[in-house]
């Protein structure tokens, strides 16, 4: 769940704010052009996507790619009800760490922890979490806004069909609406 964390940090500027703010796009452009050791490694603020819209984001889109193919994996993140915390991958195959002699283990486990050390709950070891989901929503539409329909990825991962960002997210938040009526 973490390593979704920096799809959160994500704005989009319109054209017309930016004219409307001369002191911020001077600076903005200044930051740009003089400081590309800050900006190598982050999206693309210079060019204009959707209505000239500039992006401020931490993910670039080649790392937005990936990280959504195995956020939209069944098999991984992708639920009926949401984003998981943990990876069903850790279902069968749970991560171990050996330090001094004792054996760690964080598991996949929906429903009530094996052990008392979580009180019995094991929320943050399978089940969606709410406020995380709603934050990844707001972020994809945000990248939407600046990528327009360009930008498509796979809903979900391996099904062969292609989505626009803002598609995925009437698609990932539709599925646990029908869920919950039925």
């Amino acid at each position: 769940m973490v390593g979704i964390v920096p799809l959160f940090a994500v704005e989009t500027l319109d054209s017309g704010l930016l004219e409307r703010l001369p002191a911020f796009k001077r600076r903005l452009d200044w930051f740009v052009e003089n400081r590309p050791d800050l900006t190598e490694h982050v999206a693309s603020m210079r060019r204009g996507g959707a209505n000239e819209r500039r992006l401020l984001a931490v993910v670039r889109p080649d790392r937005l790619h990936r990280v959504l193919q195995v956020l939209l994996n069944e098999n991984e993140f992708l639920s009926p009800f949401g984003i998981r915390s943990l990876s069903r991958h850790h279902e069968t195959e749970p991560y171990s760490l050996l330090i001094d002699g004792s054996t760690y283990r964080v598991a996949y486990e929906p429903a009530e922890s094996a052990t008392e050390i979580f009180g019995g709950n094991s929320n943050w070891r399978g089940p969606i979490w709410f406020p995380l989901n709603y934050l990844l929503i707001e972020a994809l539409q945000k990248f939407h806004h600046y990528f327009g329909d360009e930008f498509t990825v796979e809903f979900p991962t391996g099904s062969g069909t292609r989505l626009t960002l803002a598609g995925s997210v009437r698609r990932a938040v539709a599925s646990p609406v029908q869920h919950l009526s039925t």
